[in-house]
């Protein structure tokens, strides 16, 4: 491709940058659900939307979305509200008189972000939380009074969820401020921190939502195994972004959010998709400071950012292709609906944590983990390791535990040499379900045995 050709191509892509940016983000929403359908897997996959359907009449806005919306429906809204998130940005964008680059750059690095893929296939609050966000930002940056008025239910909604949620709409408030501060801004963000502050107290909200999902510390960096966050490529842009910015008081706004998506993701992995977010942000402004400083050889500056380019397609599609065997499968859906129509109502089921969500939703009965929500996570890591039926009958006992579900995951988490898997080839329980991935036992009192 000659410069004249090259040129042209980016004149294309800065020039229809929205188009572009949709028609993507169009197809990788479609991806999972036309490749989940044609496999007979669940159009809704994942813990955290099952998390989702199971407190579908909680207090949160995700419980007010899917009670508004038809339970036929519930599939299509991580692709709806993931559209609606990147239309809302690019208007941001644009209202902000951003370079044409970065408004091209900045949406597809986002879209093609494991962090971005995974909650636009899952149902969930991150995504419903940045499409309020953005809707609140652009009526909160708006001249008019009614508009910054007018962005304070938003900014409540987004923010009512959890208290992290709060703090970040809070950070975001004040770096509106500190670019301009007028008497309806001002006002605005302290009647929403005060409205906060005492719904945080009065209901007892939590720091953060979750964990639905297996996350730790590498949940960051997909490459290593992590359910979402970005790649080595953005991962080297971001750093290349903050070493060439750091010292420009236009991006003050973003290092005063830094600190916290950082530490709360120290703390807490489950919100690594707003520090993925904040990297991309960085790395976009990083790719764009490759793309135009000047390179000694013409040629090297192409096959870096040729480089740089596939590095981040390949992982993206590496990604997409992780997310068709997200759970449930199909088997496991099968054994859930079998376990709906043949076990008695009246059952409690025990599982891993993440298998709990499927089987509390999809198999309509009562799950150890969320009867003994306070305690089940120690007592089911105890439950799983223990090596003696001695030791753990005490504990099915206790807790009136009839059925067990066990999941490939859950072969996977314990020992293969000795813990509760062994233990099952006692006649204390009886086999009454098989299948390629799951198998269901049923505990027998010591009189049926």
């Amino acid at each position: 491709m000659n410069k004249t050709q090259t040129n042209k191509f980016q004149n294309f892509i800065t020039t229809h940058s929205t188009l572009v940016v949709i028609v993507l983000s169009l197809i990788m929403v479609l991806i999972n659900p036309l490749l989940s359908y044609l496999a007979k897997k669940p159009l809704i996959v994942s813990a955290t939307s099952y998390n989702h359907l199971l407190h579908i009449n909680g207090k949160v806005p995700m419980s007010y979305l899917l009670l508004w919306v038809p339970q036929s429906m519930h599939f299509i809204i991580p692709g709806v509200l993931s559209l609606v998130t990147i239309v809302l940005l690019i208007t941001l964008l644009r209202i902000n008189k951003v370079s044409p680059m970065f408004r091209t750059v900045f949406p597809l690095l986002i879209i093609t972000s494991p962090a971005f893929m995974f909650h636009s296939n899952v149902i969930s609050h991150f995504m419903l939380f940045s499409s309020l966000v953005l809707g609140a930002t652009i009526l909160f940056g708006r001249k008019k009074n009614y508009a910054v008025f007018l962005s304070l239910p938003l900014w409540l909604l987004a923010a009512s969820p959890s208290l992290f949620l709060g703090i970040i709409v809070l950070l975001l408030q004040l770096s509106y401020l500190m670019k301009e501060k007028t008497p309806q801004r001002l006002a605005t963000t302290i009647i929403s921190s005060l409205v906060l502050t005492i719904y945080y107290v009065t209901h007892k909200i939590a720091f953060v939502l979750g964990p639905f999902e297996v996350y730790d510390i590498s949940s960051l960096l997909p490459d290593l195994g992590g359910i979402e966050g970005v790649s080595f490529f953005v991962l080297f842009l971001t750093l290349v972004g903050m070493f060439t910015t750091w010292k420009q008081p236009s991006f003050r706004f973003a290092y005063l959010l830094l600190p916290v998506p950082i530490i709360t993701y120290i703390l807490f992995p489950q919100t690594v998709f707003f520090l993925s977010m904040l990297l991309v942000f960085f790395a976009s402004v990083g790719l764009i400071n490759l793309f135009k400083r000047k390179w000694d050889l013409d040629l090297l500056k192409k096959c870096a950012f040729i480089l740089i380019v596939l590095g981040i397609v390949f992982t993206s599609i590496a990604f997409a292709q992780k997310v068709t065997t997200f759970r449930p499968t199909s088997d496991e859906f099968s054994a859930f609906s079998w376990t709906k129509d043949k076990i008695p109502d009246s059952s409690i089921i025990f599982s891993t944590p993440e298998t709990s969500y499927f089987a509390a939703q999809i198999a309509d009965h009562n799950v150890f983990q969320f009867t003994h929500q306070a305690y089940a996570n120690n007592q089911t890591n105890e439950i799983l390791i223990t090596a003696y039926l001695k030791d753990v009958n005490p504990l099915i006992e206790k807790h009136n535990i009839s059925h067990i579900m066990v999941t490939k995951d859950m072969k996977e988490q314990i020992p293969k040499e000795y813990g509760f898997y062994t233990l099952l080839q006692d006649e204390r329980f009886k086999l009454i379900h098989s299948s390629k991935s799951v198998e269901v036992y049923q505990v027998l009192a010591v009189t049926d045995k």
